[in-house]
């Protein structure tokens, strides 16, 4: 335990354990330690590599595959979606959402992606939409996104904040358009 005290402790899950990698130094001792984590006790290797201590499993990363239906309320837009989230180890990876919308004179489909950077529910990311109005007028809409999505709950919620650049082809011209969306997800389907 006390080489577990070193300066710099880092975790890194591999396939084969640190003498087959060749990552720790050949002068380092190496020891074989049982750590507790809230999954159960998992075989390590600990070795020094310079200054920092490694801690080396073979415990594959463990991932979770979610579908969610849900509906959205924005400005403008009203719509309902499916949503597929993925989990690695228990915490949010990214989402993809597929939403079928409607507004006052018109309708689109858009598609969101958003990554969640330290695996809870903030995420930043990007939104693609195709949209009809009146008769002759359809415009597309993309740009980049930030929000709060729930996934991993069976019944959670979405906001996104988006700042989408519009081609309109019936007046030819590019324009900014932000929008502020929210809605309610259920989760249909876990594996």
């Amino acid at each position: 335990m006390k080489i577990l005290t070193l300066a710099t402790l880092a975790l890194i899950s591999f396939n084969t354990l640190a003498a087959d990698t060749g990552l720790c130094d050949k002068d380092s001792p190496i020891d074989r330690q049982l750590l507790s984590t809230p999954d159960g006790e998992v075989e390590a290797v600990v070795c020094k590599q310079g200054e920092d201590v490694l801690v080396l499993t073979d415990t594959p990363v463990s991932k979770e595959h979610l579908i969610y239906g849900g509906v959205s309320i924005g400005m403008p837009w009203l719509g309902m979606g499916l949503t597929y989230s993925q989990l690695n180890n228990g915490r949010q990876n990214f989402h993809i959402s597929a939403t079928l919308e409607g507004s006052l004179g018109g309708n689109g489909v858009s598609i969101q992606y958003g990554k969640h950077p330290f695996g809870n529910s903030l995420f930043y990311g990007g939104t693609i939409r195709e949209y009809y109005g009146l008769p002759g007028e359809k415009g597309y809409q993309i740009g980049p996104s930030i929000g709060l999505s729930g996934g991993s709950k069976r019944i959670t919620g979405v906001v996104s904040i988006n700042m989408l650049g519009e081609y309109n082809t019936r007046t030819e011209r590019v324009a900014l358009a932000p929008e502020l969306s929210m809605g309610i997800r259920i989760r249909l389907f876990k594996k």
